[in-house]
């Protein structure tokens, strides 16, 4: 009778256990109670968003951004900022509000995400905001 030896174990693996079907939760994203979606003698994020009319997350992600960027002009844009605008305007929240992002930036290229803590509209995304936005009426 011989004894099989067993492969050493790694540590790492066994502190990290992957359950089948199971996603890893999205990290928390709060609210930045800072941040003025209202400033005087600018439009409000709600008008801007009444006015542009974005129909899917995509245009609402650099709706916010654009907004946040370009016409607060607070600084850097970072995740809490856009789920705040997010529940300004009472839109559906996404599940993971950063992977969201990245996924706008990556589809549509309207957004550099690269720097999670100051992301940019792109040239792209400015055209979006400034002209494809309210989509046309069908006739």
């Amino acid at each position: 009778n011989r004894r099989r030896r067993s492969a050493p174990k790694d540590p790492a693996a066994e502190a990290t256990p992957v359950r089948a079907g199971r996603k890893p939760k999205a990290s928390p994203v709060s609210l930045d109670r800072s941040l003025d979606l209202a400033p005087k003698g600018k439009q409000s994020f709600a008008d801007f968003a009444a006015e542009k009319k974005p129909k899917n997350a995509d245009q609402r992600n650099v709706v916010a951004v654009y907004y946040l960027e370009r016409v607060t002009e607070v600084g850097k844009v970072d995740v809490n900022r856009v789920y705040t605008c997010f529940k300004n305007a009472k839109w559906t929240l996404p599940a993971d509000p950063r992977n969201a992002l990245h996924a706008t930036a990556s589809r549509e290229a309207w957004m550099d995400t690269a720097d999670m803590a100051d992301i940019h509209v792109t040239p792209a995304g400015e055209n979006q905001v400034e002209h494809q936005l309210p989509a046309p009426a069908k006739a």
